[in-house]
Order: C-alpha cells, then sequence, then structure tokens
C-alpha cells in the first residue's frame, strides 16, 4: 500500500481502524467454553454487525482493567523488561502522527471491544470488502476529530448512525452513540447498520460461528472465525488469478484433491489468552462428521521411554498413511522418480512400503543431556522384526557410503566422527540414537517429571486424545546455554534474564470427534 493511500485512510478515521488491528496484534504478542459471541470481557456486538457469509473475523477485548487483560498484564509483570517497553508503549502512545489524535486519545473515545473480518473473496481482481467495528464510549469526542479532517465530509445519517466518507471515497465511517463502523464501501457500511438494528443476516446467529466459538476457552483476549469453504475459495482464487507465470502449474487433479480435503472442514477458530500460568494460543478446526482420513487419536505412551532430563521430546503417531498418500501423490506425476524408486527398492531388498510401516504405529524423539548429548528417536512399528529387517536394510545402504555397522546383541552400532549410533529393538520397538539405553523404558521418564505433568495441567488438554506433541524445557536449555555460551552485552544479559522466566513450552493437537484441538502453551514462572 502507498503512503497516500495510507495517508488518506487514516483521515478518513483517526487511528480508529488502525486500533482495532492494533488489539488484535497486541493480543497477538503478548478452559472453559466462551459464553458469549466475541473475546472474553466484551458483550460480542461486534458478531451482530457482520453478515453470516463473513470469510474471516477477529474481535478482541482492549479493556486493560477487564480480568482477561489483568491476567496477561501480571505475566508480562514478572519479566525484567517489561517496565521498558510499557514505557515506550506508553511514549509511543501519546505520540500524533500527521497532526493526527494520539492512540491514546482514540483509545478514551473507544468502549472494550473492536473488531475487523473480511467479506468475501472477489474473483474478478477488485479488493475485498472489509468491515472494522469498535465500541464507542465518547462519541462527540470521536465525531470532533472526524470533523477536523480536512479530507473526511459528513455524508448524512442513516439509522441513528452518523455518517462521513474521505474525499477520495475509500474509506466510510458511521458513528452512534455506542458504536463505529469504517468499511472500504458505504454499501458495507450501510449493511452493518442495518443489521445491529435489524436483529437479521448476523455472523452472531450462525451456528458454525457459535459452535466454533464455544470450542475455545474463556479466558482469552482475542477469538477469530474461518469458515471452511473460504479455504476451498482461497484455493480457487490462487489457482486462477495468482501472477500469470505460475497459474496453472499445479495439476487441476491435485487441485481437486485439496479441495476435496478442504470440504471436510466446517469451520477454523483461534484464541489467545493468559492464565495465572501462562500464555495460551489455541486452534480448533471442526470438520464435517468424523474425517477418517485423519490419523486416530493415540495416548502418548512411548514418553515413559524418554529419560525425564530431556530438554526436548516430541511424540506423534500413525505417519504412515499421510506421508505414503503424500508420496504416492508426488511419484504418480514423476516417472523419473519412479524410476529411482524402483532402484533403490532393488538395491535395498526393501519395498517403499516397508519404510513407511516403520512408521505404522506411534514415534517419540529425545534430546537430553549426555556426552555432549542423548538423542533418541524410538519406533512402534505394528511388526518390530519386519521394521527390523528393513533398518538393516538402510544400515547396509550406509556402509556402502562407508559408514560401517557392526552388529550387537539388539541391533547394530557405527562410530561416526568419534559418536556411537545405534539402533536396537527392545520388546516391541526400536530405538535409534546415541543413547547407550535408547527404548529402554526409563527408570525416571519424562511423564514423570512434575515439570512436565505441570504443564499438561496448566494447559488443560486431554493426553489420551493426543494426535502429536512437543514439549521443550526452557529452563534446562538456557542454563546450558548459559554455562557454554558468552552473554557479556547488556542486550544478551537482558535476554537471558527474561528467558529465565519461561518455564516450559508446549505444542500439543488432539482430537475429540469431529474437533481437532491445537495449542502453544508458554509457561510463565
Amino acid at each position: 500500500m502507498t503512503t497516500r493511500h495510507v495517508s488518506a485512510f487514516r483521515r478518513a478515521l483517526p487511528a480508529l481502524a488502525a486500533l482495532a488491528l492494533v488489539g488484535v496484534v497486541l493480543a497477538g504478542c503478548g478452559g472453559k467454553a466462551a459464553a458469549v459471541s466475541g473475546a472474553a470481557g466484551t458483550d460480542g456486538r461486534a458478531a451482530q454487525a457482520f453478515p453470516s457469509s463473513t470469510v474471516a473475523f477477529a474481535d478482541a477485548n482492549i479493556d486493560e482493567q477487564s480480568d482477561a487483560w489483568k491476567r496477561l498484564l501480571a505475566l508480562g509483570a514478572r519479566f525484567p523488561s517489561w517496565p521498558k517497553l510499557v514505557t515506550e508503549f506508553n511514549k509511543s502512545a501519546n505520540q500524533a502522527t500527521d497532526g493526527g489524535p494520539t492512540l491514546a486519545q482514540v483509545r478514551s473515545w473507544l468502549g472494550s471491544e473492536v473488531a475487523v473480518g473480511v467479506l468475501n473473496v472477489p474473483t474478478d481482481g477488485k479488493d475485498p470488502q472489509v468491515l472494522g467495528f469498535a465500541e464507542v464510549t465518547d462519541r462527540s469526542g470521536l465525531e470532533g476529530a472526524l470533523k477536523n479532517e480536512k479530507d473526511v465530509k459528513a455524508a448524512g445519517t442513516h439509522g441513528g448512525f452518523d455518517l462521513f466518507q474521505n474525499t477520495t471515497g475509500s474509506a466510510f465511517v458511521a458513528v452512534s452513540d455506542d458504536t463505529a463502523l469504517v468499511a472500504n464501501s458505504e454499501a458495507v457500511v450501510n449493511a452493518a447498520v442495518d443489521r445491529l438494528t435489524a436483529s437479521s443476516d448476523r455472523l452472531s446467529d450462525s451456528s458454525d460461528y457459535k459452535d466454533t466459538l464455544a470450542t475455545l476457552p474463556s479466558d482469552n483476549i482475542v477469538v477469530g472465525y474461518v469458515p471452511g469453504p473460504t479455504l476451498q475459495k482461497l484455493v480457487t482464487l490462487a489457482q486462477t488469478s495468482g501472477p500469470e507465470a505460475t497459474r496453472g502449474t499445479v495439476p487441476q487433479a491435485q487441485v481437486n484433491q485439496i479441495s476435496a480435503k478442504l470440504a471436510g472442514i466446517r469451520s477454523l477458530g483461534f484464541s489467545l489468552g493468559a492464565t495465572d500460568k501462562g500464555l495460551r494460543l489455541r486452534a480448533t478446526t471442526l470438520l464435517n462428521g468424523n474425517d477418517s482420513s485423519l490419523p486416530a487419536a493415540f495416548s502418548p505412551d512411548l514418553l515413559s521411554r524418554v529419560p525425564a532430563n530431556s530438554w526436548f521430546a516430541a511424540s506423534f503417531g500413525n505417519l504412515d498413511a499421510s506421508i505414503k498418500q503424500a508420496a504416492d501423490q508426488g511419484l504418480k506425476t514423476n516417472p523419473s522418480a519412479q524410476k529411482q524408486v524402483s532402484q533403490v527398492e532393488a538395491l535395498l531388498g526393501v519395498k517403499l512400503d516397508d519404510l513407511y510401516a516403520l512408521l505404522s504405529g506411534d514415534q517419540a524423539i529425545y534430546a537430553g543431556p549426555g556426552a555432549p548429548l542423548s538423542a533418541g528417536l524410538i519406533l512402534h512399528p505394528a511388526d518390530a522384526a519386519k521394521g527390523a529387517t528393513t533398518v538393516r536394510a538402510l544400515t547396509k545402504l550406509l556402509s556402502s557410503q562407508g559408514i560401517n555397522f557392526t552388529d550387537t546383541a539388539d541391533g547394530q552400532q557405527a562410530t561416526i566422527q568419534g559418536f556411537v549410533v545405534r539402533w536396537r529393538t527392545v520388546d516391541d520397538v526400536i530405538g535409534i540414537g546415541s543413547d547407550a539405553s535408547v527404548g529402554d523404558v526409563a527408570k525416571d521418564s519424562i511423564v514423570d517429571s512434575d515439570k512436565y505433568k505441570r504443564v499438561l495441567a496448566e494447559d488443560g488438554v486431554d493426553g489420551g486424545k493426543t494426535l502429536g506433541l512437543a514439549y521443550i524445557d526452557v529452563p534446562s536449555l538456557v542454563n546450558l546455554a548459559a554455562a557454554f555460551g558468552k552473554f557479556n552485552s547488556a542486550s544478551a544479559k537482558e535476554t537471558v534474564d527474561n528467558l529465565r522466566h519461561i518455564g516450559g513450552v508446549l505444542f500439543w493437537t488432539g482430537r475429540d470427534g469431529d474437533t481437532v484441538t491445537s495449542d502453544v502453551f508458554v509457561e510463565s514462572t
């Protein structure tokens, strides 16, 4: 966007539209099902202004006195750099640009809720229709600022709202005692006013929207919603309206397959909010029925074979089907690759399907302290004996490249640049790594670790319905870095001091019926 366009839009609505975005961005920087049709701590009125056909919507609470913001601010206060960040933000909030109002002034005119949404996905090259919403507490202050802008003019009234537009006709504003609306089309603003007064065709009444928000935690600051059909529209748009050189580069059969997959998605939702223990970003996907193409949820039992002192641990399940499907799609249209695969299969004496079979069960991967590093990959194939045969075929190929493996009582091992790596069969699993006990049930495993259990409990996830998870022990990594690194500069020391107030970080995806939930939880200590 050019400077001229930015300036014109700013003069049409001084910082109001920007504030809607700032509310979302601030929440992005920084339980129970939601009971309202918007962000926690708001009345959820914004969704009443948007049509049920809205293709993307985000709603934010900007009331720093609300419980949600108090939790976020309390978390921030734990970090040494927080006072400096607050001071810098307050300074910028009180600085006007181009003679317009300051952010602090704009904030004084508004209530607790701001929202922004995209209403359509044009296929004719036009810009999409965009609508912004803000709760208003000082109508006279806001309208006074608009009237003082030389490039803004009054445009009458509609449904109890005073209307304004910029002189280029690219931005339109409607203001009432409790609401401000801004859009890039007069028709969009007028329609939003009508929805607020006529109670028809509202996003807030959409069952998809309400069901999606019901899957999100109530301790949020910002929530978002995208209906499933939007994803299909974007795929079509990318295929037909991208740069001319790239149009049609993806085979139509593959596009159709992607669209068919996306058709199984009913809606997407996201939220970001703070708990007393940390910051949580959650995304949910509602499926059209119990989609059987996704892997089944599992309990990450292999983590009982991961040492408790691991810095990093992850577990995934049933990757074979998805990897096979992706590989088959790529090979189908590439005869040269098919020939190469056949040659490798003949050389190894195993089929590509045998490699997929290694990933037929759940897997775990970890890294932790050792000499100097202990790392392992644990596989749980449906047939461990056949899996061991496949691994031997792979080590045979490596031996032909100069990495010589020797047999051990339970597998093989090799020395690579002074480090011993091995694979071994233990019970019905295969362990691969530098750890001499890789694959063994750990006497002190990560599932017994208080730190790991605490983070799972703080995020509130159901570990028995997992599709995948990863855990990072940040304090241990910070201590490792401090022991071996040199942090002499003030900024480096400040970074380390801030990192010491982060505990564990959890990435988790799970499935319960037709709902897939993904969390990123950052513990604060």
